[in-house]
């Protein structure tokens, strides 16, 4: 018979209700007392995201409060100094979604030019920062909330809550195929998702996925930092220029695989990614540990 876990409580479908009951409750406040375009917290799209956070956020602290959830066992320990060059696999993941969204968009492009035009195009003004503060506003979103929240919910609850129902390796694909159906483009978040999901089986620390996540985020970011300091807008993206793109693309693609191809030969060796990804999830291997008998042959 399997032993109790908290994640027997924290069901998904709840958690998703709740969410989603909270960011609409935190978008109303905003609506009635936020201004604008202020330039004080950063512009309409940073605030609302800020908002959505911090009530997701909300929602995962109160629930995981009523199902006892240990947060050590979840979290685990500091990731150590050998571990941290494993945040390196953020250059051909970024590098991969950056071809894997002109792969996907620019043929889309042609199909359906108006839904290409307002739902990746224009879809956010949360990276149209026209100054050092509303750069800032952005960093604090993408870099510090976003990976927090997110790894929390993809990779900490929802991969245990599935993993207890389904097992590991449907956990690690269904998780990641909502990651990424919640973001613009879908291939490479996919892939982002998986590998996020395999940094945190391998360490058994969630704080590395959320570094890598924050380091990712960041780089995105830094290339907004000059038009920042220019208070100038970017250039709006047309679907001509988006069709231009796709030398990039055929680029990035290329050289991310190549660099992912190394990577996995480098820290996952021998079908080591395999076990990692079929293996036990870090809560359980932590409550194992934390109620297993002291060994006898360690006894001096």
């Amino acid at each position: 018979m399997a032993t109790a876990s908290p994640f027997d409580d924290l069901r998904a479908r709840w958690l998703v209700v709740q969410f989603l009951l909270l960011v609409g409750a935190a978008l109303g406040l905003y609506r009635l007392l936020g201004r604008p375009g202020s330039e004080r917290i950063g512009g309409d799209e940073r605030l609302g995201a800020v908002l959505v956070y911090c009530a997701l956020g909300l929602v995962l602290l109160v629930r995981g409060r009523f199902a006892r959830l240990n947060w050590r066992g979840l979290f685990g320990r500091w990731p150590t100094r050998t571990e941290l060059p494993l945040l390196a696999v953020v250059v051909p993941i970024d590098l991969l979604t950056l071809g894997a969204s002109i792969a996907v968009f620019v043929p889309l492009s042609y199909v359906a030019p108006r839904f290409v035009e307002r739902f990746v195009l224009g879809a956010s003004d949360l990276f149209d920062a026209r100054s050092f503060g509303q750069w800032l506003g952005l960093v604090l979103v993408a870099a510090v909330a976003a990976p927090f929240v997110e790894e929390l919910f993809f990779r900490g609850i929802l991969l245990h809550r599935w993993a207890r129902r389904w097992g590991t390796v449907p956990a690690v694909v269904a998780s990641s195929v909502l990651f990424a159906l919640l973001h613009a483009e879908w291939v490479g978040h996919l892939l982002f998702g998986v590998a996020m999901c395999a940094l945190y089986l391998r360490t058994r620390t969630l704080w590395l996925p959320i570094l890598a996540h924050a380091l990712s985020n960041f780089i995105i970011a830094l290339t907004t930092l000059p038009d920042a300091l220019r208070h100038t807008p970017p250039t709006p993206e047309t679907l001509e220029s988006l069709r231009g793109e796709w030398p990039l693309g055929v680029a990035g693609l290329v050289a991310g695989g190549a660099l992912l191809a190394w990577y996995l030969g480098r820290w996952w060796p021998g079908g080591r990614l395999r076990a990692a990804l079929a293996g036990p999830v870090p809560y359980d291997v932590y409550a194992a540990s934390a109620t297993a008998p002291p060994d006898s042959t360690s006894a001096s």
